[in-house]
Parts: C-alpha cells; sequence; structure tokens
C-alpha cells in the first residue's frame, strides 16, 4: 500500500503513528510510531521531546531528491523496541537547530544505518546512546559529545563508523569482516570489539579486545592510558601509504594483546609533538616491521616496561627509549634500528639473524641471545652492557663495515661473547679520542676484525676478561691494559697490535701469529707463538716466540725468557730484525737462537743501546748480534752465547766479563767490535774465531780456530787453557793474530801456528809486545810478526816450540825467563839482535831420526840474522836417534859476530863438546854415559835447576 503523506509546518505532538506514512516536513513531539514513519528525501522534520518508536522511522533521503533530514528542535529521546534508520551516508541526516541539543537513544532503542548523526552542513549534536547504534553502511557522528556510556556502537561488515566528536564510554562491535572507524573525533574510555578497521579519529583510553586495524594511508591519533587485550595493527603499505598512529599525548599501551607495526616504511608510531612519552605497560607486547617515533613525524619518548619485537625492522626515532623495566627482542632476520638514546633493560636476539643498528646509542642495558651488527651498520654503545649471549659484528666485503662505535667510556660484562667476523670489515672504534672500552671479568671478544678501527678514533682498553684472536684481530688505540685479563690466540691466527697492551697473559693455542707496530710491555706469552712486528718490553716468554723472517720486532726492559726466543730469517722472506729500542735484558733459564748467518739479526734503532745477557740465559745459533748497515749495539754478557753456526757480532764492546761464548765444532764467532772478559770457548776442534774486533782480556777454552784468510784482534791478556790453532794456508790465505794493543798469552793452553808462510802474529802498529806466560805454550810453523806487516816485540815467559818454521820479526825477542824448543825438524830464525838470553833461559833443540831413512839425524836450527849473544842454558833432547861419540850437529847459525856462552849444556845419557864458531854454535858428542832413572834424572837436573826440563824430557822418554 502507499504511505500516507503528512505535510506542513505543524507538530504532530503526543500521538500515535499506526500503518506507514511519509512526512515531509512539521515537527514530531512525543509521538509513538507503531509501524513505519519515513522522512522522505528533500524534507526536513523537526522533532522534540521523548518518542517512542516501536515500529521504525526511517530517513529516506537520496542524491535526487536530496537530504531527509531529522532536525532536533529540543532535547530529544528514542525510545522504544524499534529502530531510526538512516539510509544514505550523504542524505540521510539527524540534525539540530542549534549544537546545544541533545540526543537520546533510550535503552532497547536501535539507530543504524548509513548516515549523519549531528551533521557539519547542519548543527551538530549531543548524542547519548543507552541502546544500540549500529553502522551498516558509513554512519557519521557530528556534535559536541557522543556518550556511549550505557550503550554499544555496533559496525556491521564493511560498515563503517565515523566520529567527529568525542565519544565516550560503553562499547564499540563489529557485527564483521570490513568494519571500520574513521572521523576526526576521538574514542574515549570505550571498549572496542571483533575485527575493526580505523582510518581516523583519537583512541583515549580505550580496550582493544580482539582487533584494530588502522589502515594505509590513514591517521590514528591516540592518548592516556589504553588496554589492549587483542591486538592493535598498524598497516600501512607501500600502495595506500603510511598508517600513522600520532600520540597527542602521552600515552601507555597496556594490556596482555598485542600492537603490531606491518611495515618497515609505512608503519608508524609518531606524536604530534616531540615532548610526547609512549609507555608500553608491564605484560603488553609492541612488535612488528615500522617506525617508532618517526624521522619525517616528531620523534618520541619510550618508556617500556614491556616486551618490543621487532619482527622485521623495526625503527626507533626519539629523544629516549627507556627500557630499564622491558625487553626488546630481535626475530630471526629481524632489525632493531635505535636512532635516539636506548638505555635499560634487556635487548635480547631470537636467532643469529637478529641484527641491531641505528644511529642512536645503547647505553647501560644488557644483552641476551644471539644478535648481530650487519656490514653498513654503525652501532653506538655507551656505559655498561652486559652481554649474556653473543654478539656478533659482521661486516663483510659487499656491504661493507660493521661497527660497534664508543660514543663514551663502555663496559663489555656478562658471561657472553662479542664476536667480530671479519679482519678488514668487523670494527670497533670510538667517536673522539680518549675512549675507553672495558671487557669485564667473564666477558669474551674474539674474532677477527678491528678492535679501534684503522682510520677512525682509536681506543683504550681495559681486559679484565678474555680477548681471542679466531682469525686476524687488530687493536689500534693508546693503551691495551691487560692486567687482569688474557689474551688468547687460536691456532693459525693473527693478533696485530698497533697500541701499548700491558699485563696480564697471552695465550697461543697452537700456532699463533702477533704483530703490529705496537708495544707488549709487562706481560707473560704462553705456547707457540709467530711474531712479525712490534715491541716486547719487559715480557716473559714460557714456551716459544718465532721472529718471522722480513719481520721487525723491537726489544726493550727487562725480557724473561724460560721458553725459546727464535729470530729465523731466510733468504726468501728476509731479514728477522730484534731491534733493540732502549737498553734491554734477555734473562731466564731459556735461550734466543738466531737461525741465519745473513738474515737473524739483533740490532739497536740508535747508538749506545745495550743488550744484556743476564746469567743461566742462552742466545745461540746463527746470525748477528748488532747487523751490518744497522747500528752496531754494546752487549754485556753475563749468561752464554753459543756459535751454533755463523754467529757475528758487531758494536762498541761486548762485556763478557761473567759470561762464556761457545762455539761449536765447524761454527764461527766473528767480533766486530771488542770482546772483553769472561770464557770463549770451542767445542770441537772446528770452532773458528774471527772479526774485525778485538778479544781483549779474556779466557780462551777448547779448541779454537783462526782460519785462512780470517785476521783475529786480540789485546791485553789472553788466558788460553785450551788450543788456540791460526790456520792459515796457501788457497785460502793467511790465517792472523793481530795485536791491537800488548798482548799476553797465558793459560796452561797452548797457542799453534799451522804453516810457516800462512799462519802469522802480527801488530795493528809498531812497538807491540807479545808476553807468552810462564804457563803458555806457543808453537807450530808460522809467523811472530809477518812479513810484509808491522813487527813485534816478544816477551817469552813460558815456552815457545818450533815445530816446523817459525820466524820472529820484531826489534826484540825477550827470552831471559822463557824456552823455546827446535823440533827435530824445527827452523825458528830471527834478528840475532832481538834475541835476549839470560841465565833463566833455555834454549832446547830435538834431535831425531831422519824421516827419509830412519836413521840419519834430523834436528832443527836456530837461525839468526846479524850478531848474537847467548847465554842460559843449552839442552839436547836426543830421544829420538842414538847418536855415537864423535857426531857432531850444528844447532845455531847467525851471520854477525857472536858473544857469550851458555852457562850449562846437557842432555840425557850425553856428555857434549860445545864449539862458537865463526858463523855457527855445533855440538860433538863427548861420551855416552848410562842413562839413569827418571828419578835419578830428576835429581840430577834440580841440582842444576831444569826441573822443568827433565818434566818434559820425561814426557818424551
Amino acid at each position: 500500500a502507499t504511505d500516507a503523506i503528512l505535510a506542513g509546518s505543524g507538530t504532530y505532538k503526543a500521538l500515535t503513528f499506526e500503518g506507514n506514512f511519509s512526512v515531509t516536513s512539521g515537527t514530531l513531539d512525543g509521538v509513538t510510531v507503531t509501524d513505519l514513519l519515513t522522512i522522505a528525501s528533500g524534507g526536513v522534520v523537526g522533532i522534540t521531546g521523548v518518542n517512542t518508536i516501536d515500529g521504525s522511522l526511517a530517513l529516506a533521503g537520496d542524491s535526487s531528491k536530496g537530504a531527509a533530514l531529522l532536525r532536533l528542535t529540543g532535547d530529544t529521546t528514542l525510545k522504544g523496541a524499534g529502530s531510526t534508520v538512516l539510509s544514505s551516508k550523504d542524505y540521510s541526516v539527524i540534525g539540530a537547530t542549534s549544537s546545544a541539543r541533545t540526543l537520546t537513544i533510550a535503552a532497547g532503542h536501535t539507530l543504524r544505518g548509513s548516515g549523519q548523526v549531528g551533521s557539519g552542513s547542519y548543527s551538530g549534536l549531543n548524542v547519548i546512546n543507552q541502546g544500540t547504534v549500529i553502522a551498516d553502511g558509513r554512519l557519521s557522528y557530528y556534535g559536541s559529545g557522543f556518550d556511549n556510556g550505557a550503550g554499544v556502537v555496533q559496525v556491521a561488515a564493511s560498515g563503517d563508523f565515523s566520529n567527529a566528536g568525542p565519544m565516550t564510554g560503553g562499547a564499540l562491535q563489529s557485527l564483521g569482516s570490513g568494519a571500520t572507524l574513521s572521523g576526526s573525533g576521538s574514542f574515549n574510555a570505550l571498549a572496542l570489539h571483533g575485527p575493526l578497521g580505523w582510518t581516523g579519529g583519537t583512541f583515549n583510553g580505550v580496550t582493544v579486545q580482539n582487533t584494530v586495524t588502522l589502515t594505509s594511508g590513514s591517521v590514528g591519533n591516540i592518548i592516556g592510558s589504553n588496554t589492549v587485550n587483542g591486538s592493535l595493527k598498524v598497516a600501512g603499505d607501500g600502495i595506500n601509504g603510511a598508517a600513522l598512529l600520532r600520540l597527542t599525548g602521552d600515552t601507555t599501551l597496556k594490556g596482555a594483546g598485542t600492537t603490531v607495526l606491518s611495515s618497515k616504511d609505512y608503519s608508524v608510531i609518531g606524536a604530534s609533538s616531540s615532548a610526547r612519552t609512549l609507555t608500553i605497560a608491564a605484560g603488553h607486547t609492541l612488535r612488528g616491521s615500522g617506525q617508532v617515533g618517526s624521522g619525517s613525524y616528531s620523534g618520541l619518548n619510550v618508556v617500556n616496561q614491556g616486551t618490543v619485537i621487532a619482527d622485521g625492522r623495526l625503527s626507533y626515532y626519539g629523544g629516549g627509549f627507556d627500557n630499564t623495566a622491558g625487553l626488546i627482542q630481535i626475530a630471526g632476520g629481524g632489525v632493531f634500528s635505535n636512532a635516539g638514546p636506548l638505555s635499560g633493560g634487556t635487548v635480547q636476539g631470537l636467532d643469529s639473524t637478529s641484527r641491531i643498528s641505528g644511529s642512536g646509542t645503547y647505553q647501560n642495558l644488557a644483552l641476551a641471545g644471539t644478535l648481530q651488527v650487519a656490514g653498513a651498520d654503525t652501532v653506538n654503545v655507551s656505559g655498561n652492557l652486559a652481554n649474556s649471549g653473543s654478539f656478533t659484528i659482521a661486516g663483510d666485503g659487499s656491504l661493507g663495515v660493521g661497527m660497534l662505535r664508543l660514543v663514551s667510556n663502555t663496559t663489555l660484562s656478562g658471561s657472553g661473547t662479542t664476536v667480530l667476523s671479519n679482519a678488514t670489515y668487523s670494527t670497533i672504534d670510538a667517536s673522539s679520542t680518549n675512549r675507553t672500552l672495558t671487557i669485564a671479568s667473564g666477558h669474551t671478544v674474539r674474532g677477527s676484525g678491528q678492535i679501534g678501527a684503522n682510520g677512525y678514533y682509536g681506543i683504550n682498553v681495559v681486559n679484565q676478561g678474555s680477548v681471542i684472536a679466531d682469525g686476524s684481530l687488530s687493536y689500534r688505540g693508546t693503551s691495551f691494559d691487560n692486567s687482569a685479563g688474557t689474551v688468547r690466540i687460536a691456532d693459525g691466527a693473527i693478533f696485530s697490535n698497533a697500541g701499548t697492551l700491558s699485563g696480564g697473559s697471552i695465550i697461543s693455542a697452537g700456532l699463533g701469529t702477533l704483530g703490529g707496530p705496537g708495544s707488549f710491555s709487562a706481560l707473560a706469552l704462553h705456547g707457540t707463538l709467530s711474531w712479525t712486528g712490534g715491541g716486547f718490553d719487559g715480557v716473559t716468554l714460557h714456551d716459544a716466540v718465532t721472529l718471522k723472517s722480513g719481520a721487525t720486532g723491537s726489544l726493550s726492559g727487562i725480557i724473561i725468557n724460560q721458553g725459546t726466543l727464535s729470530v729465523a730469517g731466510d733468504g726468501t722472506s728476509g731479514t728477522a730484525l730484534l731491534r733493540l729500542t732502549d737498553n734491554a735484558t734477555l734473562s731466564g733459564n731459556g735461550t734466543t737462537v738466531l737461525s741465519n748467518a745473513t738474515y737473524s739479526a739483533i740490532d739497536a734503532d740508535s747508538t749506545n743501546r745495550t743488550l744484556t745477557i743476564a746469567a743461566g740465559h742462552t742466545v745461540r745459533g746463527s746470525g748477528q748480534i748488532g747487523a751490518g748497515g744497522y747500528y752496531g749495539i754494546n752487549v754485556v754478557n753475563q749468561g752464554t752465547v753459543i756459535a751454533d753456526g755463523s754467529l757475528s757480532y758487531r758494536g762498541n764492546g761486548l762485556n763478557n766479563t761473567a759470561g762464556q761464548i761457545l762455539i761449536a765444532d765447524g761454527a764461527l764467532f766473528s767480533a766486530g767490535g771488542s770482546v772483553s772478559g769472561g770464557v770463549v770457548r770451542g767445542l770441537g776442534n772446528g770452532s773458528r774465531i774471527t772479526g774485525s774486533g778485538t778479544y781483549q782480556d779474556l779466557t780462551l777454552a777448547g779448541p779454537l780456530r783462526v782460519a785462512a784468510s780470517d785476521i783475529v784482534n786480540i789485546k791485553g791478556q789472553l788466558a788460553n787453557t785450551g788450543s788456540l790453532t791460526v790456520a792459515g794456508d796457501s788457497s785460502a790465505g793467511l790465517a792472523m793474530l793481530r795485536m791491537a794493543g800488548d798482548t799476553t798469552l797465558s793459560g796452561n793452553g797452548s797457542t799453534l801456528l799451522t804453516n810457516a808462510a800462512y799462519s802469522a802474529i802480527d801488530a795493528g802498529s809498531t812497538n807491540r809486545t807479545l808476553t807468552v806466560a810462564a804457563d803458555h805454550t806457543l808453537r807450530g810453523s808460522g809467523q811472530i810478526g809477518a812479513a810484509g806487516y808491522y813487527g813485534i816485540n816478544v816477551v817469552n815467559l813460558g815456552t815457545v816450540i818450533a815445530d816446523g818454521s817459525l820466524s820472529h820479526r820484531g826489534t826484540s825477542f825477550d827470552n831471559t825467563a822463557g824456552t823455546i824448543e827446535i823440533g827435530s825438524a824445527g827452523l825458528f830464525s830471527a834478528s840475532g839482535s832481538a834475541l835476549k838470553l839470560g841465565d833463566a833461559s833455555m834454549l832446547r833443540f830435538s834431535i831425531g831420526a831422519d824421516a827419509s831413512d830412519g836413521v840419519g839425524p834430523a834436528q832443527g836450527l836456530m837461525a839468526l840474522a846479524g850478531n848474537a849473544s847467548f847465554d842460559g842454558r843449552l839442552a839436547l833432547d836426543l830421544a829420538g836417534y842414538h847418536a855415537t861419540v864423535g857426531d857432531s850437529f850444528t844447532l845455531i847459525s847467525f851471520s854477525g859476530a857472536r858473544s857469550g856462552t851458555f852457562d850449562n849444556v846437557f842432555a840425557t845419557g850425553y856428555n857434549f863438546d860445545v864449539h862458537y864458531n865463526l858463523h855457527d854454535v855445533t855440538v860433538t858428542v863427548a861420551s855416552i854415559t848410562a842413562v839413569p832413572e827418571p828419578q835419578t834424572v830428576a835429581l840430577l837436573l834440580a841440582g842444576l835447576g831444569l826441573v822443568g826440563a827433565a818434566a818434559r824430557r820425561r814426557r818424551a822418554l
């Protein structure tokens, strides 16, 4: 049936509409609608008072005829079990004649549909909803207040409730998917149920029981304490744009639910100004990918007492993130980026790919789980970071440097590990100089990377925990205090130091490498270490350290070597150079070993450096102490120096007073400076000494050689208890002992010259005196005062033996208290005026069988040039020949005049007549006597003062 049409400007007061009516004008005041009352499109109908709708009051505006306007002319109540229905979002309107009007929707009544309650085009109105409001389409509210405390607002599937005023209390329910909240108004102290989309307006103290989604392209404001028991989603995307949850005042998110951001670039929690604070209460979780605080919007302060989870890239921008009572978790593949100061609480990685980054500072907080700083990321840190998990700084060549940057003094504490993963691209550095990194007791920093990055500011380190080089780990800074800590180097790994590392221990687990230009001071080295650079100052070596070829390592202070320090140069990679940068001492019961005569060296960075080899320590091998081409060094040897191959010294002086130098069989010790005091001992017949320096005031022991083409300078007293052989030859050339000053050969050993033409003792200048002490023997074939060189004066208090051709050239050969022996094949030649004999002198000649026939005599000869003067004792030893009466022997020849005679002439078993001829001295066998027992001979000779001679004869017999 067709609706009855009501028109006119009058008032329908306290009457009942039964049936279907269409009204276009007039005023409703306290009416009752039992069926259907329609306000037609284009109609304007006033309403006031308490109106009962048991049926339906329909506002049926449309675009063709215009709005259907229900206008409050006074405060109005809609009650009854029926519905007030708006059918068009733009053309169905409940308005008012002024903004002070109030619409009450009584309990049991429903207002629903699509339309406007209050209108921007008309006057807004206040609403008190005690019943139900249902947005079937787009239902908009404009007004000064929507009191929903006793009511419920429902939004149908795909419906939209748009609020342009303050809406307070009660419940707001979704009836299906696509239900949306919108508008510029506020939702205050109400409960939100069901899945709801949100495109605008303000949440103030709301409770989210299920899911509310702030959609892409939308701005949703929030303020006050809001309870999220379900999920509040901020769902921006790259198509429709950012979803912005904007704090218009300090805001708390609480409840057991979750606030979720879904896009790292387009899901944003921002603020209307930078002074806003977001509190995430205990029990609440904020998570996802997005921005908390925004560079494009205002940053904000955060107080996290709950949990923040970065499922993707979650960024914070603001003035401060107080995490003291909270937890930040980072999922696998997730990134938490901090652009403000973040302090307190715990930051936990949930997977090995969990990352932190950002331009802000992480300070005074705990790190847990597995976390990393990726390539191209810089993470600023400050204060105490208590790391109980694994924190990896994971730079790489493709992405770039991963950097942990100290913006102030920082402590890494906790039982966990800080890991650097790339020698070139993983770094810990500082924002300025004088930053200190403390590695607390129980914490470990390890891996491959840089502590104090090259090209950035270096840092100071206080290590109370453990630093482990798993690959190539380098330090650059002023000071690395390791006093209470340990540095460990894995097998095959390198620790490089460009600062001063002092105290504690460095331990190699396998074969580790130490390098860098810095110094290692007052620390202990354990294990097997390869050394490629830097300085040792007061360190203790417990095991083995090898300075590699091509490397320079410096020494200063007292080095306590309980193991082996090897200087291992080679011809392929070059010299291994141990350089003194100050006075240094090698102490301890260990050994310093040089392995290559040419490429293993100890030198100094300037003159006047002194190396002390302490008692109990040994320096040995093949190499150079004071390297050629570098500065020489002074050496004080109180321990042992062993030449295993060719070991040379160059410097101002090697003080060996309290030490010993040992030369292995076949080895060579070369002195390029003075060597004084102590003992130089040969350990085999091939032990050699040489060099341009001087051996002075020392003891020679064991067998020692001066080889052909070598010149050995000597001076002072050489106490020789062994055998010193000067072994020249025609193929290799002259071997020479050269006196750099007056020299005494003492000791019960012997000095042996082996070649008449190529074994020599000479002098570096005129007026040198060689003294052969009472207990010493100089013998062999050679030259005392070499032809073509300076002659020398000789004072013989001991024994000179010409085993072959032994010549003297010089001003004086004082034998007044000594013995000259001439072997059966010997020739002693000298200047007659130079040879001085006295009452205590002895000339002894040996006469033996001729080697050619074993029968005829072979005898030695003394050949004197010029005048000859005779005195003392003449002895003949015929132990090797049986002479007969009448046999004559020419013992001495001289070219000049003779003076004096021998005081005594004797030979065991023979009586001789002595003939002093014009130019020779001849003896003839006068008689043969019985040979007494040796004891009798001794007594007879003792009466003549010849006990020493008898003792020698006894040995010869």
